[in-house]
């Protein structure tokens, strides 16, 4: 009975690897692909990475878009944090002045035209 046992355990490792070897075998077989598949393969993953891509893209603008309120952007910080609301207001304080030297420079150029073509005259 004990030899039986032994050679019961020998035919079972020996299909074992047997087996072993021919699934080694299809893995080799399965990695081995002609260059016109592997054309196919870079070009179905090229496809694919695109449609994510694209599909990511849109995603964004469906977030983007319903961030607006009454048509502008929603703001992306508090406006009741005192250091940005200071810092808006000297920004709209440096541009009021900014508009307001500008128009003072084109009045007085046009003056100054003026005046040149009463004295021309």
């Amino acid at each position: 009975m004990g030899c039986n046992v032994s050679k019961d355990v020998q035919v079972e490792e020996q299909q074992k690897a047997q087996d072993g070897q021919v699934q080694e075998e299809k893995k080799q077989a399965d990695q081995v692909s002609t260059p016109e598949e592997e054309k196919a393969a870079m070009k179905i993953q090229a496809s694919f990475r695109g449609f994510k891509a694209r599909k990511e893209v849109e995603k964004m603008k469906i977030e983007d878009s319903s961030r607006k309120v009454n048509g502008h952007k929603e703001d992306s910080f508090g406006s009741d944090d005192p250091q940005l609301s200071e810092a808006a207001t000297k920004i709209q304080a440096s541009f009021r002045g900014h508009k307001v030297r500008k128009d003072l420079k084109a009045q007085n150029d046009s003056n100054e035209v003026a005046n040149k073509d009463e004295t021309a005259e």
